[in-house]
């Protein structure tokens, strides 16, 4: 379990060193995080912080970035979304997302029943048509 290159980031540093290892990843202190995002290419920042943890100032300008915010309230400075190299996520995003997903999953649930319907009633038929000759 794990993932090359994986690693996680708490306030509490012995915190992240326990998760690290029942993830099978690695820990690195929060106050550095300037030197892992230097390294950093997916960002997921998800904590119970009351302010802003990531901002314009500590995400890289020189390669694209990936940011996802499950934070709330949000935790990554929200002009960091306005950034050309950063495709960024939020709470939001993520819930536009789930709200689109579920009307599309009813759209095929409705049509996945119309289907059904429609083989119940060749079955139907074709279980009349041998009841036919079952009985003469």
């Amino acid at each position: 379990m794990g993932g090359e290159g994986l690693f996680l980031s708490n306030r509490n540093f012995s915190k992240a060193e326990k998760m690290a290892e029942i993830y099978g990843c690695g820990a690195l202190p929060l106050y550095e995080k300037n030197k892992f995002m230097e390294f950093t290419d997916i960002l997921l920042c998800a904590t119970s912080a009351p302010h802003i943890i990531i901002g314009r100032e500590d995400m890289p300008t020189d390669r694209e970035i990936t940011v996802i915010d499950l934070s709330f309230p949000e935790n990554v400075e929200n002009t960091v979304a306005e950034m050309s190299n950063v495709k960024f996520f939020d709470i939001k995003t993520v819930e536009k997302f789930v709200t689109r997903n579920l009307a599309l999953r009813k759209e095929e649930v409705l049509r996945a029943e119309a289907i059904i319907e429609a083989e119940i009633n060749n079955y139907n038929i074709w279980i009349s048509s041998r009841k036919k000759y079952c009985y003469e």
